[in-house]
This record gives C-alpha cells, sequence and structure tokens, in this order.
C-alpha cells in the first residue's frame, strides 16, 4: 500500500505526511517532514510490538552550485529516488551501504556513529556527482523503547 501526501500540522508548523497502514500485517509507517531544498523529518515505523524512529535533516547544494555542475534538484531528487526504490530495504538503516557508481553519480550511506548501549545508529547518507557532494542527509535511527 502506498500512502499519499498531505498536510499536518504539528504544533504551529505545516508540514507535509505520508501514512501507510499495512492491515495484512499490522505494520505502519507515518513520514512527517518540511523540506524546500534542505529540511528534515521524522518517520516511525511499527511491525508487531516493535516502534522505531528516524529523525533526518539535510538536503541538495545552492542552486549556483548546481548550476555550475550542469545540474538541476530535479536530477539529484530523481537519483535518490531512482537508488532508495532499489535499496529501499538496505540502507539508511544501521549497516552502511555504497553503490557502485552509476556513470557520474554515487550513492553512499555511511554509519558515523553506533551506540549499542542506548541503542542509536548515526548515519549519514551522500549523493556525488563527479566527485562533488551535491545531497546529505543526516539520520538518527533508534528503536522506540
Amino acid at each position: 500500500t502506498t500512502g499519499t501526501v498531505h498536510h499536518v500540522a504539528r504544533g504551529s508548523f505545516a508540514l507535509n505526511s505520508t501514512d501507510v497502514s499495512l492491515s495484512e500485517t499490522g505494520a505502519a509507517y507515518s513520514d512527517q517532514w518540511m523540506m524546500k531544498r534542505v529540511g528534515g523529518g521524522q518517520e516511525i515505523a511499527c511491525s508487531g510490538t516493535d516502534v522505531s524512529t528516524r529523525v533526518y535533516a539535510g538536503g541538495i547544494i545552492a542552486p549556483e552550485k548546481l548550476s555550475a555542475l550542469g545540474i538541476t534538484e530535479a536530477q539529484v531528487l530523481g537519483y535518490l529516488k531512482k537508488y532508495l526504490s532499489q535499496y529501499a530495504g538496505t540502507t539508511r538503516l544501521h549497516e552502511p551501504v555504497a553503490s557502485v557508481p552509476d556513470g557520474d553519480w554515487h550513492y553512499r550511506y555511511t554509519i558515523m556513529k553506533d551506540y549499542p548501549d542506548i541503542p542509536l545508529t548515526i548515519g549519514i547518507e551522500t549523493i556525488m556527482y563527479k566527485g562533488n557532494e551535491v545531497f546529505i542527509h543526516v539520520f538518527l535511527v533508534t528503536p522506540v523503547a
């Protein structure tokens, strides 16, 4: 089941939100974010009694820097969506992921710090274009315990 984007208020802030529920498994997912070129949000996922949250922030380099590289924001987001649709189950979690370079593009998810006693994982997602960082997201991933 695919969620549709709708708008919600979180305190005095207007956010975009996507919610997905899988009645056959009882799993649920919610993502609320505020983003333009940069921004952030929070995801919450539930499967059975397991609940996890992932907080993220970051975005795309300045438009004039993209222009100097000969690319657009839409191309960066298009590459991100393409990569995530192929590897959604293996990235942005607790293990590092590095793609094989795809022409001029390269995706990487690196674990910056892991705190097993809390538990908390801090990861950073980057997209490179011709060796230049054009997109960065930092993630905090933890179960709700």
